[in-house]
């Protein structure tokens, strides 16, 4: 059953090693394979995000203070221009949002 194990699902964040496609390829050919269109596809990984469905429990890109909740923090707090976004240096997938006037850390995608 090992032919079977998914190596990457971009819609519970999940990649199994670092690959030469990058993630996000990974998960619009995942959507291609649902027959999934662009708003649906978002609206599945808002939703899927803010209710928690990450593999392993990761909070990252769990971008709430409300987990659980289907609403549309996701997308509000991915937006907000108040976050400035930054990749980790070690991690080409991991991105730091900060608060662009404090520099306090305010979520990790």
């Amino acid at each position: 059953f090992d032919v079977l194990e998914p190596v990457a699902d971009g819609f519970r964040n999940f990649l199994k090693m670092e690959y030469t496609v990058p993630a996000e390829e990974l998960m619009v050919d995942r959507a291609q394979l649902l027959t999934l269109t662009a708003p649906e596809m978002t609206a599945l990984v808002g939703g899927l995000r803010v209710l928690e469905t990450n593999v392993g429990g990761s909070k990252h890109g769990v971008f709430t203070d409300r987990p659980g909740a289907l609403t549309t923090d996701f997308f509000v707090n991915l937006l907000d221009m108040r976050t400035d976004w930054t990749p980790d240096t070690a991690d080409s997938n991991l991105f730091h949002g900060r608060d662009r006037a404090t520099g306090e850390a305010k979520w990790t995608a």
